[in-house]
């Protein structure tokens, strides 16, 4: 992080449940689609939605570790759609792409509406600038709407910056940190098969996988390198 120069980091928010009863926070940096641990917090509780005052220590522990002046874009998705968590990233001078619910309500246009009453069909998109959210009149946010062009999904993004179809894709990088939380259990390092019953002790355990994840990011970025100066 030390050498990240001027390139905008990404930061994704996420959790995942461990045998049912414990609940793993991390925040990751996005990094050629991978996410490599930075922070994290396991605690006991058997729901993956966790509230803003949980992990809110996080946000502040990342912040420490980021490199100086760097340009920050924080992801999360809707289960931590939260206008406390906006204020919390820029307090910390961080931009932010937080997917939020259907039922968020906007002020546009001189009235309060949700979400969910701009009726878009497939494949349309909306962009909304100075706009304010939910009864506390949180703003001005902007809004990035859109309905994939297969008709199964729709997408609100709320951004400090104005929003456009960047907008849609720089949310989609979070995705990769639950590539990342699939490494740490089925698909790689097998978490679950370690047996331990202690949200203290797994916290520790997780460093392991961490520093794995960053060692062979590190590696494939370094193979790329010499292959590259090679051709």
């Amino acid at each position: 992080l030390t050498e990240w120069g001027d390139h905008a980091l990404y930061l994704a928010l996420d959790t995942s449940r461990l045998f049912e009863n414990y609940c793993l926070i991390r925040i990751s940096v996005v990094f050629r689609g991978r996410a490599v641990p930075v922070v994290w917090k396991v605690i006991e509780h058997k729901s993956s939605t966790v509230a803003y005052d949980v992990y809110k220590g996080l946000l502040d522990a990342a912040s420490r570790l980021l490199p100086m002046g760097a340009r920050v874009v924080f992801l999360a998705d809707r289960g931590f759609a939260d206008t406390d968590l906006m204020k919390h990233a820029k307090a910390l001078n961080w931009h932010y792409r937080i997917r939020i619910k259907s039922n968020f309500l906007v002020f546009y246009k001189g009235q309060w509406r949700s979400v969910d009453t701009f009726l878009l069909q497939p494949g349309d998109v909306v962009f909304l600038n100075d706009v304010l959210l939910t009864g506390q009149e949180y703003g001005p946010v902007h809004l990035a709407l859109g309905y994939s062009p297969d008709g199964k999904e729709k997408w609100y993004v709320a951004s400090d910056e104005p929003v456009s179809y960047e907008t849609f894709n720089e949310y989609g990088l979070r995705f990769d940190i639950e590539e990342n939380f699939l490494d740490d259990k089925s698909n790689g390092f097998q978490l679950e098969d370690s047996k331990i019953r202690s949200a203290e002790e797994l916290e520790r355990l997780c460093i392991v996988p961490a520093v794995a994840t960053l060692y062979l990011v590190s590696q494939g970025v370094e193979v790329e390198v010499v292959e590259r100066e090679t051709w």
